[in-house]
């Protein structure tokens, strides 16, 4: 989906396929990652996020309260 654009960026542990075979499209954001990853600690103290959460909309929809608890549970 990387290669053909039909996803425009994705935050995942594995390397996609298209990147290990190197398509042409798709890319890391950052070509030397571990040393943004450094700096931005460096800079904020904060170490870089390697997690998300996602909740569907319709969830939140019908559970309005739960992007706060959410975010307090991780906080």
């Amino acid at each position: 989906m990387l290669a053909d654009g039909d996803v425009d960026a994705l935050f995942h542990a594995v390397e996609p396929r298209a990147y290990m075979e190197g398509h042409e499209k798709v890319a890391r954001l950052y070509s030397d990652y571990r040393k943004t990853e450094q700096a931005y600690y460096s800079k904020t103290g904060i170490f870089p996020i390697m997690h998300t959460v996602a909740i569907r909309r319709d969830v939140v929809e019908k559970h309005p309260w739960l992007l706060e608890s959410v975010f307090n549970a991780y906080s």
